[in-house]
C-alpha cells in the first residue's frame, strides 16, 4: 500500500472516521460496520456474506459510494498494485441520524424486533455525523485521489443496498436467537427493563445522587444480563452509550440548558471508548449518572418562569461580566422593578445576593483547585478589586481567601 494512503488512513481515524482495509480471508470482516449485523443476527455465521460479495465484485479504477438499508453511507474502492486482493472501506458515517420512528421502521422492515431499538439506538451514537454529504464525498475524493493518482484515473459510481432487506429477512427466517424465550417471558424482560431504567431516571431528575446511583445499579444487574453481542465488552460499552443518552435527555427535561450538557456528554462517549475492560466500564456508568445528578442540582432551570430562567442563565454562564439589576433587566428587556420582584418570589433572595453567593462559591472552588493568584480570581468571578473582594470573601465565608486556600492543602 501507498505511504500517502496510509498517511490518509491515520487522519481518518484521528478524526474519529472508521476506515478498514479487507484482505482475504476478512477475520475482521465485522470492522466493516462496527460490528451492526453481529448485534442485529448475532448467531448466524453468513451475517456478513452479502458484504463480502458485494465488495468482491468491485471493479478496479472505481469509487463506490454506498448507502445501505440503516441509511449508513460508506465508500470503497479496490486497491491498485497489490500483490494479494485489497479493498479499503471508509466509514460508516451519518449524514442524517434517523428520527426514532425512523428507527423503528428500520427494524419493522427487517422483521427485528422493537426491543432492538436501544441497541440501533446505541449504535447510531457511535458512528460521527458529518455536516452533508458532500462533505464525505470530498474526504473520499481524497483519499481516492492519492490510492489512484489523479482523479482522472477513477469513476465514481452509487450504490443504495436495495437487496439487503430481503438478505437480511432471510438471515433472521433463519436465525434461532429470537426463539430462545416465549413471548410471555420476553414481554415480561422487557417490561422489567422499562420500569428499571424509569425508577433509574426519576431518581436522577430528583439530583438525590444516593438514590440514582442504587436506582442505577439495580439497572444495570438486569440489563447487562440481556447482552446481545458475542463481544461483552463491545455489549457493555453500548450499554453504557445508550445510558448516557438517555440521562442526556432526562437532564434536559429537567431544565439544565444544553450549554451545560453537551461538554459533559460528548466526554463522556470518549471515556466509555477508552474503556478497557468491565471495571473501568462500571466506575463510568457510576460517574456518568452522578455527574448528571449534579448538573441538574446545579443547573436545573425548569422550576422557574422563562424571565428568571434567563437571567439565571446569563449569571451562571458570565460570573466576570456585569451582573447588576440594571444591566440583566436591560440585556432581557426587562422592567427592573419587574425583575427583582420575579426573581426574589421565585428564587427565595434578591438578585444581588444570588449572584454574590455564586462568586463566592466559585472563588472557592478556583482557590482549591487552582493555582491563580487571588488578583485573577477576583477578575474570574467579576469583582475585579481585589481587595474589596477579599472583604467580600471573609465575611461571606468566615475566612480570607489566603487561609481558604491554604485549608485546602492541607486537607
Amino acid at each position: 500500500m501507498r505511504p500517502v494512503v496510509g498517511t490518509l488512513i491515520d487522519i481518518l481515524q484521528n478524526a474519529e472516521i472508521s476506515s478498514y482495509l479487507f484482505k482475504t480471508p476478512f477475520n475482521e470482516i465485522q470492522r466493516f460496520d462496527m460490528g451492526l449485523r453481529m448485534l442485529l443476527i448475532p448467531n448466524e455465521k453468513e451475517r456478513y456474506e452479502p458484504v463480502l460479495h458485494r465488495v468482491q465484485r468491485l471493479k478496479p479504477n472505481s469509487l463506490y459510494h454506498l448507502q445501505d438499508t440503516f441509511c449508513v453511507h460508506y465508500s470503497v474502492m479496490k486497491l491498485p498494485d497489490e500483490e494479494t486482493d485489497c479493498w479499503l472501506s471508509i466509514g460508516p458515517v451519518l449524514i442524517t441520524p434517523p428520527s426514532g420512528e425512523q428507527i423503528l421502521k428500520i427494524l419493522g422492515e427487517l422483521k427485528l424486533p422493537a426491543s432492538m431499538y436501544h441497541e440501533l439506538s446505541a449504535y447510531y451514537d457511535r458512528i460521527p455525523v458529518l455536516k452533508d454529504e458532500e462533505v464525505f464525498n470530498a474526504i473520499a475524493f481524497s483519499v481516492a485521489d492519492a490510492v489512484f493518482s489523479g482523479r482522472e484515473h477513477y469513476t465514481v459510481k452509487h450504490i443504495h443496498n436495495s437487496a439487503e432487506p430481503d438478505v437480511l429477512q432471510q438471515l433472521v427466517a433463519q436465525s434461532d436467537s429470537w426463539q430462545e424465550e416465549s413471548r410471555q417471558e420476553k414481554f415480561n424482560s422487557l417490561e422489567t427493563r422499562y420500569t428499571l431504567e424509569n425508577e433509574m431516571l426519576r431518581t436522577v431528575r430528583t439530583g438525590n445522587v444516593t438514590a440514582a446511583l442504587a436506582a442505577h445499579q439495580k439497572f444495570i444487574d438486569f440489563a447487562g444480563s440481556l447482552s446481545r453481542m458475542p463481544d461483552r465488552l463491545r455489549d457493555r460499552k453500548d450499554l453504557c452509550i445508550t445510558l448516557n443518552t438517555i440521562l442526556r435527555k432526562t437532564a434536559e427535561d429537567a431544565g439544565v440548558h444544553p450549554f451545560y450538557i453537551d461538554a459533559f456528554s460528548n466526554a463522556n462517549v470518549l471515556r466509555i471508548e477508552q474503556c478497557v475492560n468491565d471495571i473501568q466500564l462500571s466506575s463510568t456508568g457510576k460517574d456518568l449518572v452522578e455527574g448528571y445528578c449534579q448538573l441538574i442540582q446545579q443547573y436545573a432551570l425548569s422550576p422557574y418562569s422563562s424571565p428568571v430562567q434567563d437571567a439565571l442563565f446569563l449569571i451562571q454562564t458570565d460570573l466576570a461580566g456585569d451582573l447588576s439589576l440594571a444591566a440583566l433587566a436591560e440585556r432581557l428587556n426587562l422592567n427592573r422593578s419587574y425583575l427583582s420582584s420575579l426573581f426574589c418570589k421565585e428564587v427565595g433572595k434578591t438578585l444581588s445576593a444570588y449572584v454574590l453567593e455564586k462568586r463566592i462559591l466559585r472563588a472557592q472552588h478556583l482557590l482549591s483547585s487552582t493555582p491563580l493568584s487571588i488578583q485573577e480570581i477576583a477578575w474570574e468571578v467579576g469583582i475585579p478589586d481585589a481587595n474589596y473582594f477579599a472583604r467580600l470573601f471573609k465575611r461571606e465565608t468566615g475566612m480570607t481567601p489566603k487561609r481558604c486556600r491554604e485549608e485546602n492543602r492541607t486537607r
